[in-house]
């Protein structure tokens, strides 16, 4: 299974409040530092102590944006496997607003097979289970 690997995070308008006496310089090695934390988890160890100070002050933002989007992920992965039970079920179901289900389970199922922005793990057995549904 792919893992819940983000491609980007938040960078807060407050951090340039708290940094409006950087250079330019050292705005770009706080800036790489925040960088280096959320892909790598390496914590800045540079020499300049206010921008350790600013750094530290970040770290907590990044990881609980990090523990949010898995968060995310697991129930969007949850969602999906409940929507194919349910559809395996009842493969032939209408709603209320006369809509075949089996056919917006479809239509989702593809945008997220395609879509190629999602980062969010999709369990094995479900990708398998598309691909049948979609050739």
């Amino acid at each position: 299974m792919k893992e819940n690997k983000k491609e980007s995070f938040i960078l807060y308008h407050s951090i340039f409040d708290q940094c409006d006496e950087f250079s330019n310089a050292e705005f770009g090695e706080l800036v790489r530092a925040i960088f280096d934390y959320d892909a790598h988890e390496v914590i800045y160890s540079g020499k300049n102590p206010i921008i350790r100070i600013v750094f530290k002050g970040y770290m907590p933002l990044i990881d609980s944006n990090k523990r949010k989007y898995a968060e995310r992920c697991e129930k969007n992965k949850y969602n999906a496997l409940q929507g194919w039970e349910k559809r395996k079920m009842h493969p032939h179901a209408k709603n209320a607003d006369n809509h075949n289900e089996a056919d917006a389970a479809e239509y989702a199922a593809a945008s997220a097979l395609n879509d190629s922005q999602s980062k969010c793990a999709m369990p094995e057995e479900v990708r398998k289970r598309i691909k049948e549904i979609l050739k």
